[in-house]
């Protein structure tokens, strides 16, 4: 491996009782899979794969069960292509170590799905499984990219009975953007639940966006507690875009708040550190640098 080569994101695949599985995104275009045990003090190289030919920005993993308790596990890489890859993880759960042989896991070959979503690099994924379906094996993934464009991807997933490769059939279900979601490179997004994400950009605004329909729409609201599916329900209301003292934002988190207030928080880091209370008046937020 090159010396030169750096670490772009980080995500743990599986926390097991002795190891864990991270999966790595790579300035020389790999996607790669360490396994991490505290017992033998050992960061072994498990799987890797040069698919993306470029720089792999940002990488999220997604584990889903259907109602029969059949386990499957996704990686989502993204890279400077504006290219996002689905891939099959899914008998990584079954790797074990050898202590007889180099470590080693056959991963695949190839993604089972590539879409393009942004112009320039994907900076940003988030994912999750969409609730209150009909049909179990729904995926949405949230991407933001250098092009300033927030973009949402919906993917239909069968679950197979037997975890080999190939076997997973993933298809394209739906995908919308908003072209000018930010200013300026988007660097972090967040799920809130209930069709609610959240995103910050170097152009020092945290914005609430509303899933509810077929494209994400920026929304003026509280956040909204209820079971409504990210595609159903209506939009909330009484809520804007917040601006931060943090310059470079380079990421953020996000969290429903409790009691009887709701709204929900959000802290960004960059050049400094911000927590900001998404309320029910437009614009208002508490938090100090």
């Amino acid at each position: 491996m090159d010396p030169e080569t750096r670490y772009m994101s980080l995500a743990v695949l599986h926390d097991g009782t002795a190891w864990v599985l991270l999966a790595v995104g790579c300035s020389d275009g790999a996607v790669r899979v360490f396994s991490v045990s505290e017992e033998d003090n050992k960061f072994q190289l498990l799987w890797e794969s040069f698919y993306h030919q470029r720089c792999v920005l940002s990488v999220a993993p997604c584990c889903l069960q259907d109602r029969q308790g059949n386990r499957s596990l996704f990686l989502f890489s993204g890279a400077t292509d504006g290219s996002v890859a689905m891939w099959d993880m899914s008998t990584l759960t079954e790797w074990r170590p050898d202590p007889t042989a180099a470590p080693f896991w056959n991963g695949p070959c190839s993604p089972c799905l590539t879409v393009t979503v942004h112009q320039s690099g994907v900076n940003c994924l988030v994912v999750w499984e969409r609730k209150g379906e009909e049909e179990a094996g729904l995926i949405s993934v949230a991407s933001g990219g250098d092009d300033g464009q927030l973009s949402l991807v919906n993917i239909r997933t069968q679950f197979h009975q037997q975890q080999v490769e190939g076997a997973v059939c993933a298809q394209l279900q739906s995908c919308s953007a908003v072209p000018l979601a930010h200013a300026a490179p988007l660097t972090a997004l967040q799920y809130l639940g209930s069709g609610l994400l959240v995103s910050t950009s170097c152009d020092q605004r945290v914005c609430l966006w509303s899933l509810h329909g077929p494209s994400p729409h920026h929304c003026n609201s509280t956040p909204h507690q209820g079971p409504a599916s990210p595609e159903q329900g209506s939009a909330p209301h009484h809520q804007g875009t917040l601006f931060s003292h943090v310059a470079d934002a380079a990421g953020l988190e996000a969290w429903p708040g409790v009691g009887p207030e709701g709204g929900a928080w959000a802290a960004v880091c960059g050049q400094g550190l911000q927590l900001l209370r998404i309320g029910e008046e437009t614009g208002r937020s508490e938090g100090a640098n």
